[in-house]
């Protein structure tokens, strides 16, 4: 999750480009926290860790709230 579009556009189109690769830094950063703390969890044993996310919600949010869940047990 670390390629972005590289458009030379302004406009519509370059806004777009901006808005799809903000999601995918969003995306990536979102990935490795749930890597982080799953290996922490996991592998560790760290259970004080939690996954910080700004607002997800949907699919993201639920993954969030389950990553959380099992770091809790």
């Amino acid at each position: 999750m670390n390629q972005k579009l590289l458009v030379e556009a302004k406009g519509e189109i370059g806004q777009l480009a901006d808005t799809i690769n903000n999601m995918i830094d969003t995306l990536a950063t979102f990935a490795d926290q749930v890597t982080t703390v799953a290996r922490e969890v996991g592998v560790e044993g760290n259970w004080a860790d939690r996954l910080v996310c700004q607002g997800p919600a949907g699919t993201w949010g639920d993954l969030t709230d389950n990553v959380n869940r099992l770091a809790a047990i």
